[in-house]
């Protein structure tokens, strides 16, 4: 009999086991779907919303595209790319939505997400047709804008704005609905896991007298397994021990406690990718809106740059052409020479416009040399013919000394030509600028303690007051004399010369006393003598 009692104690033990590892396998099904169905609705709704600020961007695009001239088309390709893998993303997640859709009104909204992705497919392929084309631009100026808005909120009949919002809105319900099943689904394992320990302690206890000294200790942990995971620690598991059924019964606890804190984990990771996703898209938008203000920074820079660097050469010009045609007839010589000094300030100017260029595009590229090892009195002749061209069209007078000691013919120095000449043209053309009639410069040369090529060039002019020294390389910069002598200029040239000098590996300086005249000095490093 009690043999009898045992084996019928066993079964119903068994038996026992067997119900609560069954309830535990569907409750666990039932929740991992419902936590699948959660998941694809919450997926669905962030590329919702991710395609149509993809969409905005566009449209910001578009706007800046017309409005700024921006010709940059990078941008709208990779929206388009954007877009594009949205919709495949929306389309995939949506056939495995309806793989998992069960009752009718699932399949209904399945069937109007759909619809919307075909509608928003259609528009995203005739935006592309439209931006890529320009089929656009045969609409007047006036109907263009208007023609683009229609083309971005509206296909056919059908307001797309109206369309995706009701899409999200619609996810967000499905979304939801999923979320609250996926609660309920564990409420429900919850409460089948209180019920089968409850039921188990029960027959404990009725059991107890036979089976006290080797069942009680399973049962316990089973008990407090079920408490830990009805309170929320989803870590906790059950020592697996004792009679094969009580372990057997163990383990398929803490697998579901394992699926159950899998799925938990892995909704908390799919939250935590979509705001690092938002975090990063609004960085795009920030770091995006930043190198637009850039530009647009760079595009006033570059017209202030081309005013002033284009007005010493274009002088030049003028004032060599004024020349010749001053007086009579002249000799075929003369024209030639005028004709030939006209055309190397006609380079320069070429010169000065591809240096330009390069200052729009990163001011260091401004600062590419192109190095080349001069004798001092070859560097000496051609900065005195450069100042005495600019001199000569000014009506101005240049005088020039030597202060060097013997032997500085033989030294070199080691610079960029045509850069060194374009810092003595803005020099000169600052003190000529600021010099009263008749205009005088004095230039000099002297070579300090065997390393450094002195070259200094001094006006007559109004001067700089003290104060305003340390400021005079600061782009932009006019003191309020220069304004006053001559109000046109945006005062960038002697920015521009020190950078290139510094480049040089030189120094450019300035010295005035405040009241009449200044005295610039360019120092440049010799060549080392092998």
């Amino acid at each position: 009999m009690f043999r009898n009692k045992l084996w019928l104690s066993f079964g119903v033990l068994i038996i026992l086991a067997l119900s609560q590892a069954i309830a535990a396998y569907w409750s666990h099904n039932v929740a991992a779907f419902h936590i699948e169905r959660g998941r694809l609705s919450n997926q669905m709704l962030s590329e919702f919303i991710a395609l149509g600020a993809d969409k905005q961007r566009l449209k910001v695009w578009l706007a800046e595209y017309l409005l700024l001239e921006n010709k940059n088309t990078h941008d709208r390709d990779a929206l388009f790319a954007n877009m594009q893998q949205r919709l495949e993303a929306l389309n995939a997640l949506a056939v495995r939505d309806q793989l998992l859709g069960r009752s009718p009104d699932d399949l209904t909204q399945i069937s109007r997400q759909v619809k919307a992705l075909s509608f928003l497919e259609a528009n995203v392929l005739t935006l592309e047709r439209v931006l890529r084309t320009w089929e656009i631009a045969k609409y007047p100026s006036r109907e263009r804008w208007a023609a683009l808005i229609q083309a971005f909120d509206y296909l056919e009949t059908t307001d797309l704005r109206e369309l995706v919002a009701d899409a999200i809105e619609l996810q967000r319900e499905r979304a939801a609905r999923s979320e609250q099943a996926a609660v309920e689904a564990l409420q429900r394992v919850r409460v089948t896991i209180v019920l089968l320990g409850i039921l188990g302690s029960a027959l404990a206890i009725l059991l107890g007298v036979l089976l006290v000294s080797s069942l009680y200790r399973p049962i316990n942990a089973l008990l407090e397994g079920t408490e830990q995971l009805r309170s929320g620690a989803l870590a906790h598991r059950i020592a697996i021990s004792g009679p094969t059924e009580f372990a057997a019964l163990a383990r398929q606890f803490n697998r579901m406690a394992e699926h159950i804190q899998a799925a938990k984990e892995k909704d908390a990771g799919y939250t935590r990718l979509v705001e690092e996703e938002v975090r990063a898209r609004t960085a795009q938008l920030e770091q995006a809106i930043a190198q637009l203000q850039d530009a647009e920074r760079r595009q006033r820079r570059f017209f202030a740059d081309v005013s002033h660097e284009l007005r010493t050469p274009a002088t030049a010009i003028i004032g060599e052409a004024e020349i010749m045609l001053r007086g009579g007839e002249k000799c075929p010589d003369d024209y030639r020479e005028s004709l030939q000094r006209i055309l190397e300030s006609g380079s320069g100017l070429a010169r000065r416009i591809d240096d330009l260029l390069l200052l729009i595009r990163s001011d260091n590229n401004l600062l590419r040399l192109e190095h080349s090892a001069l004798l001092l009195p070859d560097c000496w002749a051609l900065m005195l013919k450069e100042l005495d061209r600019l001199a000569v069209a000014q009506s101005a007078e240049l005088q020039s000394r030597v202060e060097a000691a013997p032997g500085w013919q033989q030294q070199r120095v080691v610079l960029d030509l045509d850069k060194f000449l374009m810092v003595i043209r803005v020099i000169a053309d600052n003190a000529l600028k600021y010099s009263v009639p008749p205009a005088r410069l004095e230039a000099s040369l002297a070579v300090e303690a065997g390393r450094y090529l002195r070259l200094a060039i001094r006006d007559q002019g109004i001067g700089v007051p003290p104060d305003e020294l340390p400021q005079l390389f600061e782009r932009h910069f006019r003191g309020a004399r220069a304004r006053k002598q001559c109000p046109e200029g945006l005062g960038i040239g002697l920015t521009i010369a020190s950078r290139i000098v510094e480049a040089m590996e030189g120094e450019l300086s300035i010295h005035s006393d405040g009241t009449q005249g200044a005295e610039v000095i360019l120092k440049l490093p010799l060549a080392r003598l092998s």
